[in-house]
């Protein structure tokens, strides 16, 4: 009887980095990833050739990419299940780059590949934020470092102006138990030490079912843990290069820790909105932003066609989500600014 054949590793025929990336940062499904990021390592190591890659065929190096991901998968699971009652350092970024944002200063996570591309989408964020101050932003080819700036005309920024820039995003970071390291230049990156990058799934995309069988297309109330405090998510994340990427008409069952980061990892950019309702789809509450940015809350009263409403900070929103979570109330009439309206009328 033949034995069978034994393939070298991933790594060794591989660059598994953005794979591995593109797994942590809570993007696609098993087969998503193999169409997007595992063919088009393949085709690369087979356009590089050499010794690790001799003799193997296409189908032996797609073999190898599913065993990888299947791991990566499980990996992930299982570190998703250790954390499910703690605040990752995912939602830490993703709150300080909120307050960042309420400052002026934009902030984005995931944007572009390279610094220099991420550099140019910021420019390109500040068309539709014209008032902003400044940016924060990370790229995928260094998710540790943060690179900031002052939005200007000029060809150079201002090094005093930059360097103000860089300790607002010091501070916010920090506020948020993120550990950072930098000497106050204005040219050099600030560092996330010891930054764990890996994000939650939510919904289907939490579940882990191996390569040939993609997670079931139906809601899964048990991904979210179950239990008190669990809601449904329909979102959409108006960012065309930042933006969370969720299955598309898909609602997804979010427990405390997973809306909680679903809601500040939000891009605030107009046409960004979260619907969470209750598991029996009898009561929501939804929120967008619109040009400020502002973040807008709504929801409608049990008697028909009657509607309260109010502008409100994220910690305003997370607070008003935490109450409907757990007791079922929607207390946004005694947040300020709400307004009471009947459909029909403006909001």
């Amino acid at each position: 009887m033949t034995e069978p054949r034994s393939l070298p590793p991933a790594n060794e025929l591989f660059e598994v980095d953005r794979v591995d990336m593109y797994i942590d940062h809570g993007a696609g499904t098993q087969l998503t990833v193999l169409r997007r990021r595992g063919d088009e390592a393949v085709d690369l190591a087979l356009d590089a050739g050499g010794e690790a890659v001799e003799g193997l065929t296409r189908d032996d190096l797609l073999g190898v990419m599913k065993d990888h991901i299947n791991a990566s998968f499980a990996r992930h699971h299982e570190w998703q299940e250790s954390v499910a009652g703690e605040r990752t350092d995912a939602e830490r970024l993703a709150r300080a780059f909120r307050t960042l944002d309420g400052a002026g200063i934009l902030a984005r996570e995931d944007l572009g590949w390279e610094a220099a591309e991420a550099h140019m989408l910021m420019y390109g964020e500040w068309r539709d934020f014209p008032d902003a101050r400044g940016y924060a932003c990370w790229a995928g080819e260094d998710p540790f470092g943060i690179r900031f700036g002052v939005f200007t005309e000029e060809q150079r920024q201002d090094p005093e102006e930059q360097a103000a820039i860089g300790r607002e995003v010091v501070a916010a970071l920090e506020a948020e138990g993120l550990e950072v390291s930098w000497n106050g230049s204005p040219g050099k990156v600030i560092d996330l030490r010891g930054f764990d990058t890996r994000r939650r799934r939510f919904g289907g995309l939490a579940a882990f079912s191996g390569i040939e069988t993609d997670p079931p297309v139906e809601d899964v109330d048990d991904l979210a843990g179950g239990g008190p405090g669990v809601l449904r998510a329909f979102y959409r994340d108006a960012h065309p290069e930042a933006g969370m990427k969720p299955q598309a008409g898909r609602h997804q069952a979010v427990s405390d820790r997973m809306w909680r980061e679903l809601m500040y990892r939000l891009t605030p950019a107009e046409g960004s909105f979260i619907v969470f309702q209750d598991l029996e789809e009898r009561r929501f509450v939804q929120m967008y932003w619109d040009a400020g940015p502002r973040l807008w809350m709504e929801s409608p009263h049990a008697q028909q066609d009657v509607w309260t409403g109010a502008h409100v900070s994220p910690a305003t929103a997370e607070e008003v989500v935490a109450a409907f979570a757990a007791t079922g109330r929607i207390p946004l009439a005694g947040v300020e600014g709400a307004r009471t309206w009947t459909r029909g009328e403006d909001a």
